[in-house]
């Protein structure tokens, strides 16, 4: 039979691939509507039980019930879950009196990569509550500070009345832990060095006392100041860290109002650095701090059972607790700075004068830093994730970030938080607060990762009875039943031939798994390079990774392209099999000059970068040939002719021969020629023909437009397989054989002339540093031996035993 190869084989193989259809990603979640609607926010599932449309052949092909919102549209699907996140307040007073923040509480459906964006009001409040703790470092060195010290209640009580009306003040001390090294142990270490401390009240060394709790009474301030005793240490760190740890964390013992019912302050005044995780080990305390809180009356009892805190745990507690420290330290400036800006939240560094002079200034310039600043977080799951952006007090535009600074007391501030959830792996429904600096706004929380498709029929009419049916989908009895209509038995689904390639033997091109004669193909890999690779087609024949690559992308990267089935589709503006060529938006070159019709591509396909992009079964410059059935296609059905009436090396009988070449195809005669191309007409293509000898011929055709008439100039010489030289083959196995030995025996001579150089190197080198050893022969024997006569004396016995008996040589 006629074997015509035309010349166009691998275009016309290109395009039939490219007429597998369009790929989305989201078709790949078959699995269940939970599945597609939680695996990309764009995804949608279809709940039509028979959702269909019209192949090429007529009959049904089967659209996957989860894609995108708009192909659902496209494909006229009736039933579309595409669940969206929405936020509702439940609460939301205005900003008046005691609300400073709006919406108090909201309920929020999410649903994973669908952001929604929540604007939240917050207010400075005039004249709000003050809780002020001031913890002070007692060593001696800071002596000098005490007597300035001790007028601070009136200070305070001055500077915090301008502030607010509500205010309440507090005092703690610390030093360091009274054991070894921090500080002496001896009683006359410690008499002396008493001794040494020029004031009346003094004592030994502790970790830390709440000598005040807050009040408002600021005579009790004063008058604790006034009673302190000064201790001492040794090394240069406190206690400080610890010493915070508790004055966070025992919170009825220090008195602190709810975080929502007063701003909470600690003042930090100290000379030194500071203890941290790990200085416990030299004290004998491996175990680390628990952050809890330990006093007993006021009295920290725990500093000789843990270690110090660390400075992260520090910052955990102030930020859970929403406290905000001010370092006042006199030198360590730049350290506590960095400090101040790891904790956040509003912490403050400030340089404290030598005598402690400027510490009324210091703490109301600090305050009001802090009371100016308005700030927001949330403290969402982990996968949750969180943006925020801001309209700070009297500006218009909006700026990203958490923070707003230099807001006037009753300006309000919108923030704007923006939540989007990562994944449905925990819990689907949580409560959490978004705090700002004054309230927080309580949210529920509940992650969209079902389907509300209505209640599942069990056992199913549209499942044939042996399944159930939810959101549209059969789920078959496992054990039994299988396919998209549990219409087939388990031992029936077997049958895998409907799920091959025709030619190949793999099942569902080995990337997949047979359902019922229906190829459901493998989940996703990710590739080394961080590509994702999806398989998707009939049989799982095709994949999205196994396009050439253009600058070690797949097509280009996805600004110029994707891959499909093997072959790149670009993006607009980009061309080329690698779309590496930016392209024109002229379409000149998209018009067949002899088309008497001017039709764009032949009506065959669309004009992308001035070159014609042929639908599926067309080929040609102008897409004007084609391959489908009844489609005309000259190089085909002229080659028999050619086969017949020119070389003779058709099937056909001269009388046949004639019937197909002048009453089918109209060709009145054919001139043979030494070379085709010079009679190709312009805009044509050559021929090429495979007859029954194996041979290739080629020829080409000329089409009279008036008569219709054809002629054919077909070459001379057709090109034949040259028969194999037996001889040479055999010639050449010889050869080889001969080569690889004599290679074999080359390779050995040389590795053994390499191991002998080695083996006299080694011997030349011995012999210029010889190492003689100094031993004497193991079998040489002395001329004399020495030994004593048991026998010498009157007794034998007793001779034998004396140590001074005669020797015998």
């Amino acid at each position: 039979m006629f074997k015509f190869i035309p010349l166009s084989f691998f275009l016309v193989l290109l395009h039939q691939i490219q007429g597998q259809g369009n790929f989305n990603e989201c078709q790949l979640q078959e699995e269940s509507c939970s599945a597609c609607i939680s695996f990309r926010p764009e995804c949608a599932w279809c709940e039509d039980v028979i959702y269909t449309t019209e192949g090429k052949d007529g009959k049904p092909i089967y659209l996957a019930k989860c894609d995108t919102r708009e192909n659902h549209d496209t494909q006229k699907c009736n039933n579309v879950t595409y669940p969206e996140s929405e936020f509702i307040p439940t609460k939301n007073e205005e900003l008046k009196n005691k609300t400073r923040v709006s919406p108090q509480e909201i309920k929020i459906k999410l649903r994973p990569g669908q952001p929604v964006e929540i604007p939240i009001k917050v207010q400075i409040p005039i004249n709000f509550p003050i809780d002020l703790y001031y913890l002070m470092d007692l060593s001696k060195s800071m002596l000098d500070d005490l007597a300035q010290i001790q007028e601070l209640g009136k200070i305070l009580g001055k500077e915090l009345e301008q502030i607010t009306e509500q205010f309440r003040l507090g005092f703690g001390g610390f030093v360091d832990k009274p054991v070894g090294p921090y500080t002496k142990t001896l009683p006359a270490e410690i008499e002396g060095i008493l001794e040494k401390i020029e004031v009346d009240k003094k004592e030994y060394t502790y970790a830390y006392r709440n000598h005040l709790p807050l009040n408002e009474d600021i005579n009790a301030f004063r008058s604790t100041i006034a009673g302190l005793n000064i201790s001492f240490n040794v090394d240069s760190p406190e206690c400080s860290l610890e010493a915070l740890t508790q004055v966070i964390t025992c919170q009825s013992s220090i008195g602190w109002r709810n975080k929502n019912e007063a701003r909470r302050i600690v003042i930090i005044t100290t000379d030194a650095l500071f203890h941290y995780s790990g200085d416990g080990l030299l004290g004998g305390f491996p175990k680390p701090n628990d952050g809890q809180c330990h006093m007993v009356n006021n009295v920290y009892n725990a500093w000789d059972r843990y270690d110090y805190p660390s400075l992260s745990q520090v910052k955990e507690l102030m930020l859970d607790n929403d406290m905000v420290p001010i370092f006042a330290t006199t030198g360590n400036e730049a350290l506590y700075k960095k400090v101040a800006s790891f904790i956040g939240n509003g912490a403050q560094a400030e340089p404290l004068a030598e005598d402690s002079s400027n510490i009324g200034t210091l703490i109301r310039t600090a305050y009001e830093r802090i009371a100016r600043t308005v700030t927001i977080d949330a403290d969402v799951p982990p996968n949750i994730k969180t943006g925020f952006s801001a309209i700070c007090g009297r500006e218009k535009n909006r700026t990203q970030g958490a923070t707003c600074n230099n807001i006037e007391i009753g300006e309000t501030v919108t923030f704007f938080a923006n939540l989007e959830a990562e994944s449905c792996d925990a819990d689907q429904t949580v409560e959490f607060n978004i705090k700002t600096s004054f309230d927080n706004v309580k949210v529920k929380l509940e992650l969209i990762c079902e389907c509300d498709c209505g209640p599942t029929t069990v056992d199913s009419s549209d499942c044939t009875d042996r399944g159930n049916l939810t959101c549209g989908k059969c789920f078959c009895d496992r054990e039994q039943f299988a396919g998209r209509f549990c219409q087939c038995t388990v031992e029936e689904a077997k049958n895998q031939t409907l799920c091959r390639v025709p030619g190949e033997s793999k099942v569902c091109s080995g990337q997949g798994v047979c359902d019922c004669g229906e190829c459901k193909c493998n989940k996703p890999e990710t590739l080394n390079n961080g590509y994702v690779k999806y398989y998707y087609g009939t049989k799982c024949e095709c994949d999205n990774a196994s396009c050439l690559t253009f600058e070690d992308m797949i097509c280009g990267g996805p600004e110029r392209g994707k891959c499909d089935c093997g072959v790149c589709k670009c993006n607009p503006q980009w061309i080329g099999k690698t779309c590496e060529q930016e392209c024109s938006p002229a379409q000149d070159q998209c018009f067949n000059p002899n088309d008497p019709s001017q039709t764009l591509c032949s009506e065959s396909g669309d004009c992308r970068c001035n070159q014609c992009q042929c639908d599926e079964g067309a080929f040609g410059k102008y897409c004007e040939e084609c391959v489908d059935e009844g489609c005309p296609d000259a190089c085909r059905d002229y080659g028999e002719c050619v086969k017949c009436s020119v070389f003779e090396t058709s099937d056909l009988t001269p009388d046949e021969c004639e019937i197909e070449c002048r009453d089918k195809w109209n060709i009145t005669r054919h001139v043979v020629v030494d070379d085709v191309e010079d009679f190709v007409p312009p805009n044509q293509k050559q021929c090429l023909g495979r007859d029954e000898d194996d041979c290739a011929f080629i020829f080409t055709y000329q089409r009279d437009n008036v008569t219709n008439e054809v002629t054919l100039f077909v070459q001379r010489d057709r090109i034949c397989p040259a028969e194999p030289d037996i001889l040479a083959i055999i010639l050449g196995v010889i050869a080889g054989i001969v080569g690889i030995g004599l290679a074999l025996l080359l390779i050995w001579k040389l590795l053994a002339t390499i191991q002998d150089r080695r083996e006299f190197a080694k011997f030349e080198k011995d012999l210029q540093n010889p190492k003689w050893d100094s031993g004497e022969n193991p079998i040489y024997k002395k001329a004399t031996s020495t030994f004593q006569n048991p026998m010498y004396g009157d007794k034998g016995a007793e001779a034998a035993a004396q140590p001074n008996a005669p020797l015998i040589e």
